[in-house]
């Protein structure tokens, strides 16, 4: 089924956007907490020169992400790093005209794709499989204001209640709510969602809320 173009926001940067993987006919994307760590390792690996992770959520046959795509500076600077012979045909574009916004979206979005078949290629092999996992294109949706990304962020550390697999959303071990909570993360920008909610305590104080007014009794 083709992907709707509301689904398909381009990337520019300073903006935050709503990314969903899912895989195909419901197949199982993690198997075990090997394949859970590997996947963020991986979209750590790719996606941290080009934007930052404000929250996510792995479930069994989907994942979603809340990030803030970096400013053309941050995005040179972290690109500048990376040794000439690992530099992608959109990096070095990039670097080479780095005022056009085009390029920006065209880099993010091979960032993106080059993470998933990172990911595919490892299962495949761990599992001796053979083909696609993930629905194609990605899901992407820009983030309007202060509002909706505060409702994104919550909605994703709590998307494991609102689908039933959990009672309570703080029972779902892979979400970066657990990240914010014990101040340690290697995937989400801490200090980005203490500024953003006005430190921990107001971050578990909206969540309760959103989630008392929105999940309770969902099951």
């Amino acid at each position: 089924m083709p992907v709707s173009e509301q689904y398909k926001a381009p990337f520019y940067p300073g903006n935050s956007y709503h990314i969903t993987f899912r895989s195909i006919d419901g197949l199982i994307l993690f198997h075990d907490l090997e394949n859970h760590d590997f996947f963020l390792q991986r979209f750590t690996y790719f996606l941290q020169p080009v934007l930052s992770c404000l929250a996510y959520c792995l479930l069994k046959n989907h994942a979603h992400f809340i990030v803030h795509i970096n400013d053309r500076k941050n995005i040179l600077d972290s690109l500048g790093f990376i040794v000439e012979e690992k530099k992608t045909m959109a990096m070095k574009k990039f670097i080479n005209d780095p005022e056009n916004e085009g390029l920006i979206d065209e880099l993010v979005e091979r960032q993106i794709n080059n993470f998933m078949i990172s990911y595919v290629n490892a299962l495949n092999k761990a599992l001796s499989r053979k083909g696609s996992l993930f629905q194609s294109p990605f899901r992407r949706v820009q983030i309007e204001g202060d509002a909706h990304l505060q409702q994104a962020i919550i909605y994703t550390n709590a998307n494991a209640q609102k689908h039933g697999i959990v009672r309570d959303f703080k029972e779902h071990r892979y979400t970066s709510y657990h990240d914010v909570v014990a101040d340690v993360s290697s995937v989400v920008d801490i200090a980005a969602i203490g500024r953003f909610f006005r430190g921990k305590e107001h971050f578990i104080k909206e969540h309760e809320i959103h989630v008392q007014r929105y999940y309770k009794g969902e099951d």
